[in-house]
Parts: structure tokens; sequence; C-alpha cells
């Protein structure tokens, strides 16, 4: 006779200085509430620093008057780069380029304008044209140095920028209920079974389909483990946490609801809702049987977080499979859906 065995699949996720939401004062079971949303707007720049000698100066970039402007030398490749004062939450760049503008070129940060990340946003074949606007979004980043680094000129001349602005928030001043990057490393999946399968991510990266059905599994270890991984600086001290995510799609809510528990930074959730049951040794698990397709799944946290600080969230997930025989490999029943993710300071 086959046996039902669990596959735990564990999600480690980022928190990131996106944010925090903020206490309802309750004295006992702490509610989350929406605090005010962290809306982008026009950040301040307090430098401008270029590559080389530039023929006109760095600071024209950055003065507001779109009647002077920033020139580099002659050649390839040239950079530019601001100074917000501070790290800040960068999710838009808008550069007013003059005639002698960028064809190729991308946007990289840094904390200390020495170590700059990997290409934020990446533009190529860009044609010559006055007050060509490039208005760059779809990202968020925490950086306090926002670096133009062009790597070849659309003329002869130098690169020119009349403007260079740059969006977003400071999060010491707003609050949010997601604590959570809208991703995961999806370079930085592994497992102890093999295929590494089962799974894809979903649209915005803060959600993950899960099909297990009809694939075969491997099943070296039991129970296997599947980890998706990030980590990232806690941006405000807190001692209550909620986590949040939506359950859907699942193939047989009676008979193959998900079931999770989970951990802040080493610790396991002290209370789940809407349900759960104790499988022994402190393990809480939470049975998503009872929720309807699309409903929220809660776990909190009590567990004191010291800003600056780098924490892990872990989701684990236990789905279903039947056994072979021999006991060596495993073959998926479940299917479902883990939507809107989000991780929340509540005092």
């Amino acid at each position: 006779m086959r046996k039902i065995l669990p596959l735990v699949a564990t999600f480690t996720f980022a928190i990131t200085a996106g944010g925090c939401a903020v206490d309802d004062g309750s004295p006992s079971e702490p509610e989350l509430t929406q605090g005010a949303l962290c809306t982008p707007t026009k950040l301040a720049t307090t430098l401008a620093v270029s590559s080389g000698t530039p023929k006109q100066p760095a600071k024209n970039a950055i003065d507001g008057n779109t009647g002077t402007r920033w020139e580099s030398e002659y050649s390839d490749p040239q950079w530019l780069y601001i100074d917000l004062g501070a790290v800040k939450t960068v999710t838009e760049v808008r550069i007013d380029w003059q005639h002698a503008g960028a064809k190729d070129y991308h946007i990289d940060v840094s904390n200390d304008a020495v170590t700059w990340s990997a290409a934020v946003v990446t533009k190529t074949g860009m044609p010559a044209v006055d007050h060509r606007i490039d208005d760059l979004t779809g990202f968020t980043v925490s950086a306090r140095y926002v670096r133009m680094y062009g790597t070849a000129r659309a003329t002869v001349y130098g690169y020119s920028i009349w403007e260079l602005t740059v969006s977003g928030y400071d999060p010491a001043s707003c609050a949010t209920t997601n604590l959570l990057t809208a991703g995961w490393d999806q370079s930085n999946v592994t497992a102890d079974f093999t295929p590494v399968a089962g799974y894809t991510f979903g649209a915005g990266k803060n959600a993950i389909s899960f099909d297990y059905t009809g694939q075969t599994f491997a099943t070296p270890a039991e129970p296997p483990t599947l980890e998706f991984s990030q980590s990232a600086t806690i941006p405000q001290a807190g001692s209550t946490w909620r986590l949040t995510f939506t359950i859907s799609g699942i193939n047989d809510q009676t008979n193959l609801p998900p079931i999770f528990f989970a951990s802040l930074a080493g610790v396991a959730a002290s209370s789940y809702a809407p349900t759960t049951t104790n499988v022994g040794g402190g393990v809480r698990l939470v049975v998503a049987g009872s929720l309807t397709s699309g409903a929220q799944l809660t776990a909190d946290f009590s567990v004191s977080l010291a800003a600056g600080g780098v924490a892990d969230v872990v989701i684990d997930n236990i789905p279903t499979f039947t056994e072979s025989a021999d006991g060596t490999t495993g073959t998926g029943l479940q299917k479902f859906n883990v939507t809107d993710v989000s991780l929340a300071r509540l005092n």
C-alpha cells in the first residue's frame, strides 16, 4: 500500500527597508493596521560628481534649471552620480538629455560611492534628441548614491544632461504594511531532492504557483526540502510581527489542503490564524483546509529585532505525495498558489 508522505518546502523571504506598519495601541493581541503608504516623491540631492574633467560642471545636472547642463569629456565610458544625503528607497530615475546624450548606458547604485551594484536599469540604442526624456521606473532599490554610467555616446561629443532627478521615499518617514521585497532570489533555489521542480514564480515575484501533480521526485532524505532565500536589513526596531499570505487555486480543498509553519529570525510563530494543529515538538502547522480559496493566512511572531539587523522569514510548506513501494520516489498530488505575501511590524 502506498503511503502519503509530506514534502517540505522552505521559503526565506527578504526583509527590506521598504517601510513599516503602525501599532494600533492594543495592549494584548495586536491587530494589523494600515499606515500611510510610502508615496514616491522627488528626492533632494546634495551633490553631483562626474568622471574625468567635465566640459560643464556636474552640479548643473541637479540645479533644477533645464537651461544649464552637465557635459562630460568626449570619450567612453563616462559617468555622473548624485548623492541623496542618506540611504533612501529609490523607485524612479528621470533624465532630461541634451542632444549629445547616451546611446547606451545603465543606472547603478551604491551606499558608499565606492562599491556599485549591478545595473538596475539598462538602456541601449537610444537616439540623439535634444530634451529626450528617459523616465526609468519598474524597480525599487535602497541606496544613497545613484549613478548614470554611459558606455556609448549618441554623438561624437560627450554625454550631456540638462537634469537628472531621482524619486522615491525615506523609509523612516512613512508606513506601509509590507516589509518584504517584491520577490525572491530566483538564482538561489536549492533542494535535497531531485528534480528541483513543482513551482513557478508568479507575476511581481511575490507569488509562487505550486504544481506537484504528476511529478515524480527522488526522495533521498525525509522530508525533502525546497528553499528560496534572501536576506536584508530590518528598517525599524520592533518586537511583534505578522506574516500574511493568500492561498488560492487548491486542486482538492478537502483532501489535500496546503499545510504551513513559519519562523522569523529563527523563532517559530507564536500563533496562527485561522486554524492550527500541533504535530509535536512545538511545531505548529497551519491547516489551510479551513480557508476558502483566496482567503488569508497569518502567522504572528514575538521576537525583538533591532534596526539595522538582518533577519530571515521562513515559511515551510508541507505538501503530500504518494510514495513508491521501495520508498525511493514519490509522486506529487497537490496544486495551489501562494500570493500577496507580506510581513508587517505591529509595534
